[in-house]
């Protein structure tokens, strides 16, 4: 009899173990996760289009140089596709991974790095610190779609990837890239893990709406800033001083018509001032020259080890927006220490009140 009894208490042992080893599985994996619901409607739109990861189309194709595949872990690749397809950015998934491996926005392993992600002209990418229902709202009412870490229910389920595209009756809808059609966040247990938010909007929308703070520097190193500026068309120059509205002045140099446009209400319409000075060959090189070295400036003070102005009260921002021949926008801003302008002092005080009013200061 005591040797019957010992197999059926092994077994039990056995599956008591294998349920502790599951379940202990199940909490490790699930450490970090948030709860959220949903407390508004946001409808789908029906613009958005739906991608598979593992299309054989692009399934195969290796996230960077990494031995990863769209197929094995091409989620966040594909969610950004949809995420994108109703802009002037749209790529369908094999081109999104293509494009973002040549830029080098993949590591070794085939993660996203999101930094690079957004340095990307047109590319924008906010990572949020931790989950919750607020990031996500954000996002979708501001006609983006929040890409977030579910676990996908199963018994060993792993970390996934989905976009949350609208919400309706108090439901998250997402567009899973492993499925055919959308699903629920409650699908997954509406536990998030990570928020991330990708969009596409051309610099030349940014430049038109004047929101200086959203266009993206473009250039990589000296080189590439220095052949950008051959073909510089358009210069805004705008200047603050310690951060005050009232003493903020923005000027335009327009090279293609050879003039200076000073006290612009913005530049959306800058010719709408009445303080334009036309300007000669001679002038216009060096113009060219003031912009040039204003630039070389600021990346030098960016770019250097220590700040020469760190024990100095710096109240004086300049802001560089330069676009070229083909309408490539890129920008450049510094803060320095503001000065008289009987005695500018510092360069980039010197060019401001060249190029721009600062009487009121």
């Amino acid at each position: 009899m005591k040797n019957k009894k010992k197999p059926i208490i092994t077994i039990i042992i056995g599956i008591l173990c294998l349920t502790a080893i599951v379940v202990g599985t199940q909490v490790y994996k699930n450490r970090g996760g948030v709860n959220v619901k949903c407390s508004k409607d946001y409808p789908v739109s029906e613009g958005l289009v739906s991608y598979r990861q593992d299309d054989a189309a692009w399934k195969d194709i290796h996230l960077g140089d990494s031995e990863y595949t769209m197929g094995s872990s091409g989620c966040i690749t594909t969610c950004i596709a949809t995420a994108i397809s109703e802009t002037g950015g749209a790529m369908d998934p094999g081109e999104l991974a293509v494009y973002l491996s040549n830029e080098n926005v993949f590591d070794d392993e085939g993660n996203m790095l999101w930094g690079e992600l957004d340095d990307l002209a047109g590319f924008h990418a906010d990572v949020y610190g931790h989950g919750n229902a607020e990031y996500i709202d954000d996002c979708l009412s501001n006609g983006r779609y929040p890409i977030v870490k579910v676990h996908r229910k199963s018994l060993l389920s792993y970390h996934h990837f989905v976009l949350i595209v609208g919400s309706r009756d108090g439901e998250y809808i997402c567009m899973d890239p492993l499925k055919d059609s959308l699903t629920k966040l409650s699908d997954y247990g509406n536990r998030i893990y990570s928020v991330r938010c990708v969009w596409y909007k051309d610099e030349m929308e940014d430049f038109n709406e004047h929101n200086l703070d959203m266009i993206k520097r473009l250039p990589k190193n000296k080189e590439d800033t220095d052949e950008f500026l051959k073909t510089m068309r358009l210069a805004v120059i705008e200047v603050d001083v310690d951060g005050d509205p009232c003493y903020t002045t923005t000027s335009v140099v327009d090279f293609s018509c050879d003039k200076l446009y000073f006290n612009c209400v913005s530049f959306l319409d800058y010719t709408e001032t009445d303080e334009c000075t036309p300007f000669l060959t001679e002038r216009k090189i060096e113009y060219i020259n003031d912009i040039k070295n204003a630039v070389e400036h600021i990346e030098t003070l960016n770019n250097a080890e220590t700040d020469p102005y760190e024990n100095e009260y710096k109240d004086l921002t300049v802001k560089i927006i330069i676009a070229n021949d083909d309408w490539t926008i890129q920008k450049f801003e510094c803060s320095v220490p503001g000065s008289r302008k009987d005695d500018p002092g510092d360069m980039l005080s010197a060019f401001a009140y060249k190029f721009c009013d600062l009487e009121r200061y």
